[in-house]
């Protein structure tokens, strides 16, 4: 006996008999894809193929982490009373502190006229121990048959090599663009990642990206955020308005973050002058409370930031320090997973703590 066979919620969702029209996720003509920074590469991946390969002799796991499409939206709007998804994955899931739908899967918002947001409609991924999936992930069918405006949040922890939407046949369909036309990079670890967000819709790149209506390039690498010279020279060729480095939980486990900090700096602000830089430090673990080593490494970090960030403002650029430690509050041990990734409700506040801290960036 399988829960399949007693609950049939958990059955995979397949439908029957709908006429649809099917069209590719990269057609500009439906629909705004974003969050890439290789749109018009193969599959739906971060960084470009020539990017990775430069970077697999540096640091391989970010060259195969790139080919993820954590924080890759499509945002658009349709007539449609169903939504349609099919297409396949890189491979079959297997991650042990996720979701399937988070690291693999799929999820649909749509914007409710009622409360003025984005809210999660419906959240799908292949079978089981499949790569291949077609779904019908939105039905609107009792309802009246007016426009609305849906965002599809692509898999955090897994490559999509292709998607195509689907709407009924005779329907409208077409790009939604963003209000605010500020872009952000976060430059991360696996929590910018998404790690351990049920849904990809609840990493908090993706929050944010709902929350103020802005493209943000999610660029958490799990394990790998080291912050070479060469992730420098990558992330310095692209075009955006704020970049929030959040590296400490990988870099500041040993001496790297203490080396690779000012370099990084220095090959952003030679390509970028004025652009605004945040950084971070990370938020607290659950074995921070029992590990001596580990709470003076974090104290040393935050007080290195911080006299990096005014030495910095003292040479003319941009930049600020914004201390994470106290982001949980006093219960800092109830939001994370296994202690370190959080839960939804995590990074839910980890959002809104980068939210007030993007809009004052925005006000200076």
């Amino acid at each position: 006996m399988s829960i399949l066979d007693i609950d049939k919620n958990m059955v995979y969702a397949k439908f029957d008999g709908a006429k649809v029209d099917y069209y590719d996720g990269k057609d500009r003509s439906k629909f705004n894809l974003v969050g890439t920074l290789c749109p018009n590469e193969k599959g739906y991946r971060r960084l470009t193929l020539k990017e990775r390969e430069f970077i697999t002799p540096i640091n391989e796991g970010v060259a195969w982490l790139a080919g993820h499409s954590s924080g890759i939206i499509i945002k658009f709007k349709t007539d449609s009373p169903q939504i349609f998804v099919k297409g396949s994955v890189d491979e079959k899931f297997n991650m042990t502190n996720m979701s399937q739908i988070g690291a693999s899967g799929l999820d649909l918002y749509v914007y409710d006229e009622i409360e003025k947001t984005y809210i999660l409609h419906n959240a799908v991924a292949s079978p089981f121990g499949e790569t291949q999936f077609d779904i019908r992930i939105g039905d609107f069918s009792q309802l009246n048959h007016s426009e609305r405006k849906f965002i599809i949040h692509l898999p955090l922890y897994m490559g999509m090599q292709n998607l195509k939407i689907g709407v009924l046949k005779g329907c409208d369909i077409s790009p939604v663009y963003f209000a605010n036309s500020q872009k952000i990079a976060i430059y991360g670890t696996s929590i910018t990642q998404g790690c351990s967000a049920s849904r990809p819709g609840m990493a908090y790149t993706n929050i944010l990206s709902r929350t103020l209506d802005t493209e943000i390039y999610n660029l958490g690498f799990s394990g790998c955020a080291f912050m070479e010279r060469e992730m420098a020279k990558i992330i310095s060729n692209y075009d955006y308005d704020l970049l929030i480095l959040d590296t400490e939980a990988n870099a500041g486990i040993d001496e790297r973050l203490n080396n690779n900090l000012c370099p990084f700096l220095d090959v952003i602000f030679a390509k970028k002058p004025n652009l605004k830089v945040v950084l971070m430090s990370r938020i607290k673990f659950s074995m921070d409370k029992y590990d001596l080593f580990r709470i003076d490494l974090n104290k040393f970090y935050v007080k290195f930031m911080r006299n990096v960030a005014k030495d910095y403002i003292k040479k003319g650029y941009n930049i600020k320090f914004y201390d994470k430690s106290n982001v949980f509050g006093k219960d800092y041990t109830k939001y994370t997973i296994e202690g370190i990734h959080p839960t939804d409700l995590g990074m839910e506040k980890i959002a809104d703590f980068y939210k007030k801290a993007i809009l004052k960036a925005e006000g200076e």
